[in-house]
């Protein structure tokens, strides 16, 4: 098998990441291999899905907390398309 012609630069030198898995080891170990290829300063973030989002994961759909939770965290002032503030009438 042949590789091509590999360079010693990382695309994503130093960028920070999220490695967000289930903590199963092999999945750990994909997670860290990828952001190792990539020079990523990554921290690892361990999920536990409960109910029925447990058997449906990866295809069913994302509660609304977790959304909400994952913009407040990525997005300033946790706004994004779909969110309304309190008393604010929602935008057509």
């Amino acid at each position: 098998m042949t590789t091509g012609s590999k360079t010693s630069s990382k695309p994503l030198a130093g960028a920070p990441a999220w490695l967000i898995t289930d903590g199963k080891a092999g999945m750990d170990v994909q997670a860290r291999g990828v952001a190792d290829a990539l020079g990523v300063a990554y921290d690892m973030k361990t999920v536990d899905p409960q109910g029925l989002s447990k058997y449906l994961a990866p295809w069913g759909p994302v509660a609304r907390r977790v959304v909400q939770r994952a913009r407040s965290a990525i997005l300033p002032g946790g706004e994004g398309p779909g969110t309304q503030r309190a008393g604010q009438p929602q935008a057509q």
